[in-house]
Formats: structure tokens, C-alpha cells, sequence
């Protein structure tokens, strides 16, 4: 095509939805330069055609690839656009009624500025603290069974048990 001086292009574009065409033609003229100035390459793997159930599927693929790091992109402040990958895979299949089946609300106003809103730190932390409080029943029942355990007749009881039964009322 750059070598040929006789070739000429006729072709247009569409104005919108306007029904205009403007023409856009390309003759010899247009041509500046050298072709080597231009510096062309061409990667063969940038040329292989992909279907559009490959594109989705190479998609998906990456999707899960990226799912077990997503808390470290999460904890940089990352978020996935889901609208984006709806609107993506609705291209794809060229159907775009499937964007009308997942709705998205508008993401919520940012609070600015006001200082009278209380926020919470997003460093939080959590102490839990267990005690251990016998309960051990009345003084009355503390005494019947230790008397039970030694006369004989109560069986094994522990040191914890032995000491909730000999403690003096509060």
C-alpha cells in the first residue's frame, strides 16, 4: 500500500446518529515521509484472532487467577468495578439485555468536611477477658457434700470442687 503511487482509498465515516457520511478518502498525497520513518513493527502474537467466547473465558481466567491475592489488593485500596465486567461480558455475548438483569445502586455520598460526624478508627481492636467464678450452690450444700466425699459415700471430687465447697459465705 505505501509503495503503490496509483492506490487511492474511497471510504466515509458516520456523524453520530445523524445519518450524515463524511467522506474520508486516501490518495497519495496524504503519504509524509519515509515508510521507514515510521518504524512498524509487527508482533505476531498481537494477531491472533480470538473469538469472543475466548476473550470471556480469558477473562474469567484472570479473574480467578487474581481471587487469592484480592485481600492484598484490597488492603492498597483496590476495589473490582462488577458494573465494568457485566458491561464487558454483555459485549462479548453481544447481548445487552443482560446488563438490564443486574442493577447498581449509586455508591453512597462521601461525608466531607463536616466535623461534627463521628467516625470510627479504621483500627480497631478487641480484648476479650474470661474469669473464672465458681458458683458452688448454697453454704448449706457446700457442707452436705463435703461431708458426703468424707465419710466416703460422695466419690472423687477435685481441688477446685474441694475448695468452691470450703469457702465461707460472702
Amino acid at each position: 500500500m505505501w509503495e503503490d503511487q496509483t492506490l487511492e482509498l474511497q471510504s466515509s465515516f458516520a456523524v453520530g446518529n445523524s445519518g450524515l457520511q463524511v467522506p474520508s478518502n486516501w490518495t497519495p498525497e496524504y503519504r509524509a515521509g519515509n515508510f521507514e520513518d515510521y518504524d512498524f513493527r509487527v508482533e505476531p502474537y498481537s494477531m491472533v484472532f480470538k473469538t469472543p467466547e475466548q476473550k470471556l473465558q480469558e477473562l474469567f481466567q484472570v479473574l480467578q487467577q487474581l481471587a487469592p491475592l484480592w485481600p492484598m489488593f484490597q488492603a492498597l485500596g483496590a476495589s473490582l468495578d462488577a458494573e465494568a465486567i457485566v458491561e464487558e461480558i454483555a459485549r462479548l455475548k453481544n447481548r445487552p439485555e443482560f446488563k438490564r438483569f443486574i442493577t447498581f445502586a449509586a455508591p453512597a455520598p462521601m461525608l466531607g468536611g463536616d466535623q461534627n460526624t463521628v467516625r470510627q478508627s479504621p483500627v480497631t481492636t478487641r480484648e476479650t477477658v474470661r474469669r473464672n467464678v465458681p458458683t458452688g450452690g448454697t453454704h448449706e450444700a457446700r457442707s452436705q457434700i463435703l461431708q458426703q466425699a468424707l465419710m466416703g459415700g460422695g466419690g472423687q471430687i477435685n481441688g477446685q470442687q474441694r475448695a468452691a465447697m470450703t469457702r465461707k459465705p460472702a
